[in-house]
């Protein structure tokens, strides 16, 4: 069978993180056809560069497809159908207005148009506009990757946990609801029993990956005796590890170089003043960056969390125990971490 047609190696995919987190049903070349898609757009990650529209895109199929067997464009025909008809599930918190901080599901039509000319070797589309916050406007929260690594994935699955794993890349590990990610890998009527998602879904994930920068361990956590969580930990070096674990830092992972100075995900600015009073996010990003956290991780969850809700965890959790008992914590920032993840996880459900 013949192999896709190579993509160049600076083609990078760059894509809002509430889009890497919602849930969408796609098969393995209608992943690659919007993946393509993406790589074209030029996306506004500071407030000066970037598109601002969305432009018609002709995607190769033999950069989608190794074989499509000897009915071409009844099968292309027929995939443009049915593709046309998806749509992403995001869900996120609401910005402003009064019913700001609550949760907000909605559901996009991915496409505003796709056609294929028969004989032409291209699958031509466009965009729908409201797809543009996720993935033309994305100052501050979204994750960059290598498109051709991605098209050579051939278990949607595995594609969509690299994705999952490559937005946290620099806190080494990732803790994910187990139903919540069922239902973002549209398997939630599949494998009830935990032996079977480990097997047919994480394991595969893990072969698929352990040559890649998300090469990955993962463990299940549980509530009384019921898997509820997974834990995912990225793979470094040990003895890093190791050491990672008996010290203050966390440990952070280097993927390999991209050519983009912004190597991944959550360029966020940095506010170096002191906050004042009535200010939320100034107060709420210097407690966490004085109990450890890096830069990219408190961007990360002020795209996630409240101001307030971020600072009332932090005090909970750390900031209310005595000095005693803050001389007991190893390591305050991985218990921050813990503690804004799982408020992460409950608003997710």
């Amino acid at each position: 069978m013949d192999k896709l047609q190579k993509v160049s190696d600076n083609r990078m995919v760059v894509i809002h993180n509430y889009l890497i987190n919602g849930k969408f049903d796609l098969s393995t070349l209608e992943i690659r056809t919007f993946l393509y898609m993406a790589s074209e757009i030029k996306p506004r990650t500071t407030s000066s560069d970037g598109d601002l529209e969305f432009n018609t895109v002709h995607v190769p199929v033999s950069c989608i497809t190794d074989s499509v067997g000897g009915k071409t464009y009844n099968i292309l025909r027929k995939f443009n159908e049915q593709l046309a008809t998806k749509t992403f599930k995001v869900k996120e918190l609401v910005q402003s207005g009064v019913s700001k901080g609550k949760r907000k599901d909605t559901n996009i039509p991915i496409f505003a148009k796709l056609s294929y000319i028969e004989g032409s070797g291209y699958i031509e589309g466009k965009f729908n506009d409201e797809l543009k916050p996720y993935l033309l406007n994305l100052i501050g929260n979204f994750t960059k990757t290598e498109l051709k690594f991605l098209l050579e994935l051939k278990n949607t699955n595995s594609l969509r946990i690299y994705l999952l794993l490559k937005e946290q890349l620099d806190f080494g590990e990732r803790t994910i609801d187990y139903e919540a990610l069922k239902e973002m890998l549209s398997l939630s009527d599949k494998y009830p029993e935990w032996y079977e998602f480990s097997r047919k879904v994480l394991k595969v994930a893990q072969e698929d990956l352990a040559g890649s920068d998300m090469a990955f361990e993962f463990e299940p956590l549980k509530t009384k005796r019921v898997v509820d969580r997974i834990k995912f930990t990225l793979n470094g070096d040990k003895k890093e590890l190791q050491e990672t674990k008996r010290g203050n830092k966390r440990k952070t992972i280097t993927a390999s170089p991209l050519p983009y100075q912004e190597n991944n995900l959550f360029n966020q600015p940095v506010i170096t003043s002191t906050p004042v009073n009535g200010d939320l996010t100034g107060n709420a990003r210097n407690v966490m960056l004085k109990n450890g956290l890096s830069e990219k991780q408190v961007g990360f969850y002020l795209s996630k969390l409240e101001p307030k809700e971020i600072t009332k965890t932090v005090y909970n959790v750390y900031g209310k125990l005595t000095t005693e008992e803050k001389a007991k914590v190893n390591n305050p920032a991985a218990q921050i971490y813990e503690a804004l993840n799982k408020r992460i996880e409950l608003l997710s459900k």
